[in-house]
């Protein structure tokens, strides 16, 4: 993913800049992205400290989904937990059953998805896919997904 920013140094407050530029890495504050070093948490899985981190699809680091997962209804986080065992896909109704929700419940359960992704600073969407029946997920992205959900206090 790409962004540009721009901003005017005669017009612009550079306390909003750097908040800005944090939002865009993910970062809750200023401060967090001044601290951040990188650590073998944040680089996707199968790359070492010793390399050039690079982002999963998406953009999906473990620190994002550790707080997107957090952000997560605990029916939601089964859901994801589900899809993402059964990468690269699994259709709608295998995950419904796998998870043992009624209709009405699965399909109140899916909205936690939005509601995370707007909560956790660098995230568009759910990290995964619906293509008719069926969910798709990057399998970088499940192993992520998985990591996160594995986590004490997730």
């Amino acid at each position: 993913m790409k962004y540009t920013v721009t901003f005017r140094l005669d017009e612009d407050n550079p306390h909003d800049v750097l908040l800005g530029i944090s939002a865009i890495y993910g970062y809750d504050s200023i401060q967090d992205l001044l601290d951040q070093e990188p650590e073998v948490d944040e680089l996707p899985l199968g790359q070492d400290a010793s390399r050039s981190a690079a982002p999963a699809p998406g953009g999906w680091t473990l620190s994002k989904m550790r707080r997107y997962a957090t952000a997560l209804q605990p029916n939601a986080q089964r859901i994801l937990r589900v899809v993402a065992e059964n990468a690269p896909e699994i259709s709608v109704d295998d995950t419904r059953a796998e998870v043992g929700l009624e209709d009405y419940e699965y399909a109140g359960t899916m909205s936690s998805f939005g509601f995370a992704a707007r909560k956790t600073r660098g995230v568009q969407s759910r990290p995964f896919d619906k293509v008719k029946r069926v969910y798709q997920i990057n399998t970088e992205i499940a192993k992520l997904a998985l990591s996160a959900l594995d986590e004490p206090g997730v």
